[in-house]
């Protein structure tokens, strides 16, 4: 952050989502004593979605004096001003690489493009005085428990060890604000001085009957604890049920059919998972009881906000208006939908943002908070649905005929053409949709190798699962095997680079299978020769050892640097690996906990060596032997 003055700098990559209908809270108030503490550190607030995490975020922010004045936000002069402050959201940009290209760029007044170095990077971090990183949603780059086994670790060894480091006090002019769906899970951090987890789960009662009456419920305080009770304190929901309540039920709790108890429905699941799926149910009925009532009072506006459902990265009114709008939409809209004007439409998304079904964020474009998506949606027949996802890919291509062709590096184009994706594959055209990701986007060739835009190439390839986890099939039916083998191979570069070695392994595998059926012996060779090197960086040096021979002894060339059917791609070791985070180093972290690292040329020599080794029966003699490239010694 180049030049030191008394303003401070600010760089807000994401803006962050105020509270609606601020309700003063607890959690606020821990979270303002923390940054009273002095010093560096990090703070997390965790909770599950829609519990008010980004919005007292968004409140600290704006109460610190001289860095976001807001009219209706009072500046606390007993909070101590930043010299810098950076803002980044995971939930518009769930790609680590992305986060350290902006904060490098900004420390250094440099382009967004500059060359990025995580360890220049923590140097410049090491230098600074009184800087603020927000970092908003990392659950977007934490484990599920899918991964690494651990619920909450962050996967990308660079944030993990920024965070480490911050605990640690290491960058001590640095803090860290986090907010999460998941605790941070790491030993270190936990034992760390200056980690502090503060839970944002439920709103107080008085901070419940508040907000209830600010949206307009009528009713004795004890009534309306009961009605947010129902609701488990949780902030979101209790702010949804209130508008029902305020808008259909003439603000009358009384006149509220209650919910049907299921007993010991969450028995036997570990309690933060039962406490998850409690939420989406309570999300689900009030999606239900927006449904029923929209469908007698305003069957348009419920049109209209199932189809906006329907758009995982937000739609403008321009694009509704073109897809769904006007003469022969019908099939695709419903009659009410189609009839609307671009005057009606308006109205009608101005009414769902009122009613805090919409949220329209800074370019204009509409979304549904994720968590009531999948509710409204439900309401949606299958065919109404594909229909739906059929026209809405009609009307994006339409509005891409303009743009640049192959191998774009746009964010709003690549944003659009994944959107086409997932509306594609949505309407049952699997074939379509890889040629799109394929040639249109460029596939690993220009998201991994060019952009390093490895979360977003990943991402797509999940798409064509249809959300089913990597262990069940990684193959998209509807390819020919040939497609398949490509795709399943680029899918293992995109988790090779982002560290998780265990999915690229099976990826590998899975190619494996596929070319060795088909005689393919040259990408078989290829295969071998990536499953070697991930299994050797993972520690499994008994089996990396004979992950090669097979098929180099049917007589394959064993070609480097390029993956399976795709001369133009990189080579097997794919765009710009990471070592192990330095502070787990300190404590002997294994090698497992390792991300993906930049490749070296010893690489080669261990593949080849545990080939060597294998083929002449010595593996359990000679394993210890071979050369593992050991991460370098701190300067």
């Amino acid at each position: 952050m180049a030049g030191r003055d008394d303003t401070p700098r600010i760089h807000v990559s994401h803006r962050l989502l105020r509270a609606r209908d601020w309700q003063d809270r607890p959690q606020f108030g821990h979270l303002c004593d923390w940054w009273r503490g002095g010093f560096g550190g990090v703070c997390a607030l965790v909770g599950i979605g829609g519990a008010g995490k980004t919005a007292i975020a968004d409140r600290f922010v704006r109460s610190l004096p001289g860095v976001l004045p807001t009219p209706d936000v009072a500046v606390d002069a007993t909070l101590a001003p930043p010299r810098g402050l950076f803002v980044f959201s995971f939930y518009d940009a769930p790609n680590p690489d992305a986060f350290f290209a902006e904060l490098l760029a900004w420390l250094d007044d440099a382009p967004d493009d500059a060359k990025v170095s995580y360890e220049r990077t923590v140097r410049r971090l090491e230098k600074e005085d009184g800087v603020l990183l927000v970092l908003d949603g990392l659950e977007k780059v934490q484990d599920t428990g899918e991964r690494s086994g651990y619920f909450g670790r962050v996967l990308d060894g660079r944030l993990r060890d920024l965070v480490l480091r911050a605990a640690e006090g290491w960058l001590r002019g640095v803090r860290l604000l986090i907010t999460s769906r998941f605790q941070i899970f790491d030993a270190l951090a936990e034992a760390s001085p200056r980690f502090r987890q503060i839970p944002v789960e439920n709103l107080t009662a008085e901070a419940s009957v508040a907000l209830l009456r600010q949206r307009g419920v009528r009713g004795p305080d004890h009534r309306l604890v009961a009605l947010a009770r129902g609701q488990g304190f949780h902030a979101l929901s209790v702010d949804l049920l209130g508008g029902y309540v305020a808008r259909f039920l003439d603000g009358d709790p009384t006149r509220l059919t209650p919910d049907a108890v299921v007993p010991d429905a969450y028995a036997g699941v570990d309690p933060r998972t039962a406490a998850i799926r409690e939420q989406e149910r309570r999300f689900a009925r009030l999606a239900e009881r927006y449904a029923e009532a929209l469908r007698e009072s305003d069957p348009a506006a419920l049109a209209l906000l199932q189809r906006v459902c329907l758009f995982h990265l937000g739609v403008g009114a321009a694009i509704l208006a073109s897809i769904f709008t006007g003469e022969g939409k019908d099939d695709v809209a419903g009659p009410e939908l189609a009839r609307l004007d671009e005057t009606g439409l308006a109205a009608k998304l101005a009414l769902l943002t009122e009613m805090k079904l919409l949220e329209r964020d800074e370019n204009g474009r509409y979304n549904v908070h994720p968590a009531v998506r999948d509710g409204f949606l439900k309401n949606l027949d299958a065919e109404t649905s594909r229909r739906g996802h059929e026209a809405a890919r009609e009307g994006l291509n339409v509005s891409l005929r303009d743009r640049p062709g192959r191998n774009p590096s746009d964010p709003a184009i690549l944003d659009l053409l994944e959107e086409i994706v997932y509306h594609t594959l949505a309407a049952g055209h699997v074939g379509v949709a890889y040629n799109i990701h394929r040639n249109r986007i460029g596939g690993y060739t220009n998201l991994g190798w060019r952009l390093g835009a490895y979360e977003r190439g990943e991402r797509i390839c999940r798409a064509f699962l249809g959300g089913r986890p990597l262990e069940d099939d990684l193959l998209p039916a509807g390819l020919p095997e040939d497609d398949q083998a490509i795709f399943v191979n680029e899918w293992a570069l995109y988790l090779q680079d982002l560290g998780d070695l265990g999915g690229a392994t099976r990826c590998y595998e899975r190619h494996d299978e596929l070319v060795t059926r088909r005689e393919a012996w040259r990408n078989a060779s290829i295969g071998k020769q990536n499953l070697t090197a991930r299994r050797l960086r993972a520690g499994a040096l008994r089996r990396a050892a004979g992950g090669r021979p097979r098929a180099r002894r049917r007589g394959a060339p064993g070609a480097r640097g390029v993956p399976s059917s795709a001369g133009e791609d990189p080579g097997p070791q794919g765009g710009r690996d990471r070592g192990r985070p330095r502070a787990a180093r300190r404590r002997g972290a294994d090698a497992s906990s390792a991300g993906a690292r930049r490749p070296r040329r010893d690489d080669s020599v261990v593949v080849r060596k545990g080939a060597f080794v294998e083929k002449k029966g010595e593996v359990c003699a000679e394993e210890t032997r071979l050369p593992v490239v050991r991460p370098r010694k701190r300067a």
